[in-house]
């Protein structure tokens, strides 16, 4: 059906009921406009008297005022109420496209409307009343060819016929519905379970660029591709038309599960820019599309604030510098706990403050974020918080990620991840500082370590090296042989070797536990690991310096007293199983032993102490398992520090108490993987020995360790990778639930070690849609456009976002990649040319 049409002026009135034209103020039916009579007051009405006769003042409204306003000032004044309301798809006489600057929402209005005020299309609109402006250079856009096929169904006009309906049509319609239910409640009932659907395809549609900020079932946009394929793909495109883009995407609305994180991303691309005004609007569209949905998002301000803060400290402007810090202090109040984007908030924040000298308030930021670190699921989310904050500013900075197991090991990861945040700034006063301050002593050992490591990577000054150490060995000596250790690592760093030489020499010996009598058992305390593994890391490290620098004979009884140490506590893991299994297969014969043992007579004597004797076991076995996953991490630490051939060599040492506590079973697969992750292969250590393999005893009632369960999925999927080099290696991951952090990290690392050395993008960008998980997803593209960017790929990696199925969160990440890699280019070339002129 048409739309009226103005008499007067030509123009479409969208409202049917329209009495006057809104354009020229013309009747409708042709006459001279309405006249419009005052309306006549309406009689007052009497209100009763009070019950008990007596006369009150009448209460009068106070008068109008701002804190009597709307707080939106959404209230339409008598001009907005003959605001047109823009059609949410261009058609005949409404072809000229506007923008909502309130919710970003498009529509269409005729070009006549220019100038005067128009209604949002979207219906939800908190301030839907605005006044249309011309674009330039705008192309009109193409009206359907048939109004009622574009035609909102809210805007329809029920179609009515003189004719009855035949009844057989309806009994036929309605067979045909029951049979597509039934047929439908079958295709449910038959779906196949999470693990075994296949590769991820994204639904049709959310590669539209037109499916605009829009909550209206009613007003969804009709399918198009994406606006990008407008824009020429050119190998060096500015900054500022990338951000163009960015913006472009984030407008997105299907398929985007983070409308205010496609904002904070935009806005901090503008501050990176010093573009402050831009980044201001940006951050206000962000607050508008999280109001409109009814989140709370104010402290995605935080890390692009931050970020400002960083720069402008680079660029000498304290003040600016304080004043960025303390807006980015303001917006994290109300930050959340324990969310993925929080913990990076937090160790983000965290890093500045420490660095403005607030120790105790940067302390008070991570502490916020920890979890129960006896739940195994809660502190695996915890690890990975802290691996996904270090990462991509690691990538961004142009250096790698560090090794999943590494920063997994960490005692308390988001501590240590604000050390290593400092170091990626340059900050190493602060992070020494930092590491000092840490009162676990653990923890401390694993920052000094983070940032020692960090100062060999980027050849830091030697007086920074020097504060460190001094600091360290102020800590304790453990902690100073750690810290010189991995100083060591460095090339020409004999210096740091000697120093840390003399304190391997320094070190006491200890003898390895034995499992002793059952009246030994039963008397054992409950063994602590603390400082078992506070002293075990600083060896571990020693060995790895050693090789670096080719002291074998140093290296090799740097291992031997690494063994001891290990085992000094609990015995070993072989010993302390077999007696648990003899429990397990006759727990009768064990209560004769311990009547036997302790000369009893008494049944009810027997039966307490082989209880007793059981609880203390159940204790020993525990330790002895949480020991295991200690010295593979430690010797993962080792491999990946350099140290293979060192590890190697002892596994292959028959009847050493190394390989026996390694070969007990597939544990020893966290090998292969860290050894994988750093791009080496140790097949050896998937190769177990049955002659000293020990099955886990089941007396102690406790559930496996979650990396027993994910170690062979973690083999598997690193062995394709290393024959295939695809991302279809990481969806392997996919088919375990336990440790998903840790599942992701090694799925982004996979990613970030094919960008290194991929020369087709597309095709590595094809091969995201293996992987299931949003998160996976947006990650690896995030890792992989930076660095490929990076390495002069920034045309291919345009098409490959352009002609790819990816999310609206998945395509800004990608083009966010490229922005940072054009801004950091055209810094660095500013910076070398103003050096080069001084």
């Amino acid at each position: 059906m048409d739309l009226p049409t103005c008499p007067s002026c030509g123009q479409s009135v969208l409202d049917d009921d329209a009495v006057d034209c809104p354009f020229c103020g013309a009747a409708m039916d042709g006459s001279s406009p309405a006249k419009t009579k005052k309306a006549a007051p309406a009689a007052k009405k009497k209100s009763a008297p009070p019950a008990d006769g007596k006369t009150r003042p009448v209460k009068k409204s106070p008068p109008a005022s701002d804190a009597n306003e709307d707080p939106f000032a959404i209230a339409q004044t008598p001009a907005a109420t003959k605001a047109i309301r823009c059609a949410p798809k261009p058609m005949k006489g409404r072809l000229h496209k506007v923008v909502c600057p309130m919710c970003d929402t498009p529509g269409f209005i005729p070009k006549a409307a220019v100038g005067r005020q128009v209604k949002c299309a979207n219906k939800e609109c908190l301030v839907p009343i605005f006044t249309a402006t011309d674009s330039d250079g705008q192309k009109p856009a193409k009206a359907p060819a048939r109004i009622s096929d574009d035609e909102p169904e809210i805007r329809r006009k029920k179609k009515t016929t003189d004719k009855p309906a035949n009844p057989m049509i309806k009994y036929a319609i309605g067979g045909a519905i029951a049979l597509a239910a039934t047929f439908g409640l079958l295709q449910f009932l038959n779906k196949p379970a999470p693990d075994q659907l296949g590769a991820y395809i994204p639904p049709a549609g959310t590669n539209s660029n037109t499916d605009f900020e829009d909550d209206d079932p009613d007003l969804d946009a009709p399918a198009g591709k994406q606006s990008e394929e407008a824009v020429e793909v050119a190998p060096q495109r500015s900054a500022v038309q990338l951000i163009a883009t960015m913006i472009d995407t984030a407008r997105v609305t299907a398929g985007n599960r983070d409308k205010p994180f496609c904002r904070q991303l935009t806005a901090d691309a503008y501050l990176r820019m010093n573009m402050e005004a831009e980044a201001q609007a940006e951050f206000e569209q962000m607050h508008r599309v999280a109001s409109s949905r009814g989140r709370q998002t104010q402290y995605y301000r935080t890390k692009p604030l931050v970020a400002d803060y960083w720069s402008k400290l680079k660029a000498g402007d304290a003040a600016g510098a304080t004043a960025a810090l303390k807006e980015a202090q303001a917006a994290a109040e109300e930050i959340p706990s324990a969310v993925l984007l929080a913990q990076d908030t937090a160790v983000t924040l965290a890093s500045a403050v420490m660095n403005s000298g607030d120790a105790e308030t940067a302390q008070s930021l991570i502490t916020g974020q920890q979890r129960d670190s006896t739940v195994a699921t809660q502190q695996d989310q915890v690890k990975y918080g802290a691996w996904n904050s270090l990462a991509l500013k690691l990538v961004h900075a142009g250096r790698s990620s560090l090794p999943p197991l590494q920063v997994f090991s960490w005692n308390e990861p988001l501590m240590t991840a604000v050390g290593v945040d400092l170091s990626i700034h340059g900050q190493w006063q602060a992070a020494t500082d930092w590491a000092s301050a840490l009162p676990n002593e653990q923890t401390a050992s694993d920052t000094f370590a983070a940032v020692a490591d960090q100062m060999v990577q980027t050849n830091a000054p030697e007086a920074a090296r020097a504060a460190l150490a001094t600091a360290a060995e102020a800590k304790g000596s453990d902690i100073a042989l750690r810290t010189h250790s991995v100083l060591a690592l460095a090339d020409g760093s004999q210096a740091w070797f000697d120093k840390a030489a003399a304190g391997f020499t320094a070190l006491p010996s200890v003898q390895v536990a034995s499992l002793g009598t059952i009246p030994e058992v039963i008397n054992m305390r409950a063994p602590k690991l603390d400082a078992v593994r506070l002293r075990a890391n600083s060896l571990a490290d020693f060995v790895a310096a050693a090789h670096k620098n080719a002291a074998a004979d140093q290296a090799t009884a740097g291992l031997k007293r690494f063994t001891e140490e290990v085992l000094s506590t609990v015995p070993p893991t072989s010993e302390v199983r077999q007696a648990g299994g003899e429990i397990d297969r006759n727990d009768n014969a064990v209560e004769e032993k311990v009547k036997q043992a302790l000369s009893l007579s008494n049944s009810n004597q027997v039966r307490s102490r082989f209880t007793a004797y059981r609880r203390s076991l159940d204790g020993l076995i525990r330790a002895s398992e949480e020991r295991r996953l200690m010295v593979m991490e430690l010797l993962a630490q080792i491999v990946q520090s350099g140290g293979l051939p060192i590890v190697q060599t002892a596994l292959q040492e028959d009847g050493g108490l190394l390989r026996q506590e390694v070969a007990v079973d597939s544990l020893s697969g966290l090998l292969f993987v860290a050894a994988a992750t750093v791009g080496q292969e140790f097949p050896e250590a998937l190769q177990n020995d049955a002659a000293v393999a020990v099955p886990a005893a089941r007396v102690a009632r406790t559930d496996p360790l979650p990396e027993q369960e994910l170690i062979p999925v973690l083999v598997q999927s690193w062995q394709q990778f290393q024959q295939t080099s695809d991302l279809k290696s990481a969806a392997i991951l996919q088919s375990s639930r336990a440790l998903p952090g840790l599942q992701s990290a090694m799925a982004e690392r996979m990613a970030e070690q094919l960008a290194q050395s991929s020369t087709t993008p597309e095709q590595l960008f094809a091969s995201v849609t293996q992987l299931k998980s949003d998160l996976w997803r947006e990650r690896c593209v995030a890792v992989m456009s930076r660095i490929l960017a990076d390495r002069g790929y920034s045309k291919q990696v345009e098409q490959a976002i352009i002609s790819g199925s990816l999310t609206p969160v998945q395509r800004i990440l990608s083009w966010y990649g490229l922005t940072r890699s054009a801004i950091d280019s055209a810094t660095a070339s500013a910076e070398g040319t103003k050096a080069a002129g001084a």
